[in-house]
């Protein structure tokens, strides 16, 4: 008799749970559908549509779409209609177009917002978690990312969970193992412990590079190694490390220096910067040059802008116009485009007198393009908008 009472309690408790489940999910799913509704009573969709184009030009996914992102990870995040989903590369929808924003994923998950402005975690399956206690959320990098509860700053794993609780006034996302952080306006670098490798005392910190860390200090800039300690002198201005070479400036200049911070040569520039792939853009006065890592000049210096390089090449700008420089400092096109970007897997976006087209490393035309804007490429495919 009393087992029978007993089962009957637990019947009658379960019962009333899964009834006090059914109407919150129920509510949460009005408060959706209420905020759906809200929204799109101010949502205009644009007349002119995104698509995706292949390198040879061929249209490959219609234009239909509002707004995209490009590829990563074989998906897309698009938008049909004012709502965001993910759709792969023969443009199948793979997640429901149900989101009012979504980003491209990094390492099988994404960051999405749902129409009740909730941060979610999403992955590849479709599946999504909302930490309730999240006002915002940022990409992962290195299996954390930054999330903000108030106003103060976290970082969360991929399911979710608080790994770092929130104790940050800003936070940035993790590089080789370290992340900067700030607390009462100060900078440090936190491991993935939350532990601090460098105590927040600076204006400024750095990302780690070559065992180095640089900062700032009051108004002046030096370099820290791994355990935390200063090596070397003061500079007005430095640049963090690549590849075992940084540059500083001090009352005479800028100049390149190796580890131990000795000059790679006698020479002082107006301005130095690292231009990835082992290049370095000096400055002197308004002309611009190209330096290997060695310090070594490999343009004149006769160049009223240089962009970074990309996939061994660069964006030139002169006489008013722009052409395209090579690793080894040689013009590979006069100047003849009205703006030259990075390149994407061999392609690059140019400006030409009667709209946007693609031209490859040696400055040729693959195809003519006939829409008003047009995106990168990743993984094979570019945005295009009619």
């Amino acid at each position: 008799m009393r087992q029978n009472v007993q089962i009957s309690v637990f019947l009658t408790v379960t019962f009333f749970l899964v009834i006090i489940s059914c109407k919150r999910d129920s509510r949460e799913q009005g408060e959706v559908a209420d905020r759906e509704a809200e929204y799109f009573e101010d949502y205009d969709s644009p007349s002119n549509k995104w698509g995706f184009l292949d390198t040879q030009g061929t249209v490959v996914i219609p234009a239909k779409y509002d707004q995209v992102s490009g590829f990563k990870e074989a998906l897309a995040p698009v938008n049909f209609e004012g709502r965001w989903g993910f759709i792969d590369q023969q443009g199948n929808p793979v997640i429901p177009f149900s989101f009012r924003a979504a980003w491209q994923f990094r390492n099988g998950v994404a960051r999405v917002i749902d129409f009740t402005g909730a941060p979610c975690i999403l992955y590849r399956n479709g599946r999504k978690i909302c930490p309730v206690d999240m006002t915002e959320a940022y990409d992962f990098s290195e299996g954390l990312a930054v999330f903000q509860r108030g106003i103060i700053y976290g970082y969360m794993d991929t399911t979710g969970n608080a790994v770092i609780e929130p104790r940050f006034e800003e936070a940035w996302r993790f590089e080789n193992g370290t992340a900067r952080v700030m607390i009462r306006g100060k900078q440090g670098l936190i491991n993935r412990e939350g532990e601090f490798v460098v105590r927040p005392e600076y204006e400024k910190v750095y990302a780690p590079s070559s065992q180095r860390i640089l900062v700032k200090q009051n108004v002046h800039y030096h370099f820290l190694n791994m355990q935390g300690d200063q090596v070397g002198a003061h500079y007005l201005q430095a640049t963090p490390y690549v590849d075992e070479v940084a540059a500083v400036a001090d009352a005479y200049g800028w100049m390149l220096i190796d580890l131990q911070e000795r000059p790679l040569n006698e020479t002082r520039y107006s301005h130095l910067r690292p231009a990835n792939e082992g290049r370095w853009i000096a400055r002197q006065v308004d002309h611009f040059a190209v330096l290997d890592s060695n310090g070594i000049v490999l343009t004149p210096f006769q160049y009223a802008q240089i962009n970074n390089f990309s996939e061994g090449y660069t964006g030139y700008l002169r006489d008013d116009l722009w052409g395209i420089l090579d690793l080894t400092g040689k013009e590979v096109t006069p100047p003849q485009f009205g703006l030259v970007w990075d390149f994407h897997e061999g392609l690059a976006r140019a400006a030409f007198q009667n709209g946007i087209a693609f031209v490859t490393t040696s400055g040729e035309v693959p195809f003519i393009p006939e829409y008003p804007e047009l995106r990168d490429f990743s993984e094979g495919l570019a945005p295009f908008q009619e």
